[in-house]
């Protein structure tokens, strides 16, 4: 995929990504994208120059962990506030200025870390929480959901006994990669099924009833790594297994998946859509998972074929993070 004579962008080596962890992309307009990588301070992106700048320190409380758009233009913010607390911002419409919305306490017993947010239908802002103990060591505290404008937030994690446990929480466990919100039959208002991908499997909540599939219902791994909804409805798994379907009842993997060396099935990292078909992020670059298109690798245009992370912007141009670096790639004919 590409547009025809389209040179992809190659951002820089260096802080964006040493030690990246998850790439998440929000733009303004078709020049001008904010984006995180899990480390650093975020970064704003000029197109026309082709260029990218730091986020003034302390201009959104902390280093940035995450940004969400709604895909026309409303950037939000999920930043390190010190403490056990996390800030919340949006972006000015003009994009001049960061425009706080809230301080939110969380509930994790070292330092809170964000690894991935997204809107939900309703304007809601989800997003994935860890807990860094002092020791290094990293625990999934499930997902908090910011009800806007009101800013009331609920916790969805399995909540003790003797907790106070809000009524609309969702028991999810795991570290959580990515939250994908299916679209509802009946009608607009029908809030429809919201997908979980996590450590421990693929899980459903859908009228009040949560599920959880893993290796017993069909998945070669359950540490999944991305989801999606294709343009058919299907869902589609990343796993540390290679990529999975769900066919309505279980999950079936797909054939013709790239093997290693040694012959095991290489990690499947990220998803996306673009063109007619599905791509999956790999190890060794980016695969298809339709008879249409080609691997995309170093030779085809990426700056490191060990893919990270990859996110499609609503301008449909793919950011592909690599160890080395980011590629910035048109997708469009």
């Amino acid at each position: 995929p590409g547009a025809a004579g389209a040179v992809p962008d190659y951002l820089p080596v260096g802080e964006l990504a040493m030690g990246a962890r998850a790439l998440s992309v929000a733009c303004l307009e078709p020049e001008r994208c904010v984006f995180s990588t899990g480390a650093g301070p975020g970064w704003i992106w000029d197109g026309r120059a082709r260029t990218i700048k730091a986020i003034p320190e302390g201009a959104i409380g902390g280093a940035l962990m995450a940004v969400a758009g709604d895909g026309a233009g409303t950037v939000y913010f999920v930043a390190g506030a010190g403490g056990k607390t996390l800030s919340i911002a949006r972006l000015s419409g003009d994009g001049a200025r960061w425009e706080p919305l809230l301080k939110l306490p969380v509930q994790v017993e070292g330092a809170p870390l964000v690894t991935f947010a997204t809107l939900s239908p309703q304007g809601n802002l989800w997003f994935a929480l860890r807990d860094r103990a002092a020791s290094g060591q990293e625990f999934g505290r499930g997902v908090v959901e910011v009800q806007l404008p009101s800013a009331r937030a609920i916790h969805h994690r399995p909540y003790g006994d003797k907790e106070d446990r809000p009524p609309d929480s969702i028991p999810i466990v795991g570290d959580v990669g990515a939250i994908r919100f299916a679209k509802g039959k009946a009608s607009d208002a029908d809030p429809g099924a919201i997908w979980f991908c996590t450590s421990v499997g693929v899980m459903r909540f859908f009228a009040a009833d949560l599920s959880r599939w893993g290796e017993n219902e069909g998945l070669d791994s359950e540490h999944c790594h991305d989801l999606t909804l294709a343009a058919d409805g299907t869902v589609w798994a990343a796993t540390e297994e290679g990529p999975a379907r769900f066919d309505g009842k279980a999950w079936l993997r797909f054939d013709g998946w790239p093997v290693d060396r040694e012959g095991e099935n290489l990690a499947s990292r990220a998803l996306a859509g673009f063109g007619q078909g599905l791509w999956a992020a790999t190890p060794r670059g980016i695969w298809p998972l339709s008879t249409k298109g080609k691997p995309i690798d170093r030779a085809s245009g990426l700056i490191d074929e060990d893919v990270v992370d990859m996110v499609m912007d609503r301008f449909g141009r793919l950011w592909v993070l690599g160890h080395i670096g980011l590629t910035v790639r048109e997708t469009r004919p």
